[in-house]
């Protein structure tokens, strides 16, 4: 994913069209797309600012990396589907699913 557009730059956008710039020209002049334009317009009127947004995950899910820790997990809540025990974890289900069939034969007896 790329990088987001600099905060400068969508306040000089943003300024540019109070300032009587139609949205087409913005558009053209600083070199970006009308629909972004229309993000940055209602994130302004939503908001209150037209920051990009931070914190959001990039990149693969989350993996299980702690086996101890995982083990203890599942013989706590081994009554549990799948989808609840990633819901408790903050990971996807498949996680939940890939961590248990790579790790099943240490988890059995538990």
């Amino acid at each position: 994913m790329p990088e987001p557009y600099s905060l400068d730059l969508r306040q000089k956008v943003l300024l540019a069209l109070d300032s009587g710039m139609s949205k087409v020209e913005a558009s053209r002049v600083f070199n970006i797309g009308r629909k972004t334009l229309y993000r940055w317009l209602q994130r302004q009127q939503d908001l209150g600012h037209c920051r990009p947004k931070t914190q959001y995950q990039r990149g693969h899910s989350h993996k299980i990396t702690d086996l101890d820790e995982f083990r203890a997990f599942v013989h706590v809540h081994h009554g549990k589907t799948q989808q609840e025990m990633a819901v408790l974890l903050g990971v996807s289900a498949s996680t939940v699913s890939k961590a248990l069939k790579q790790r099943a034969p240490l988890l059995i007896g538990q």
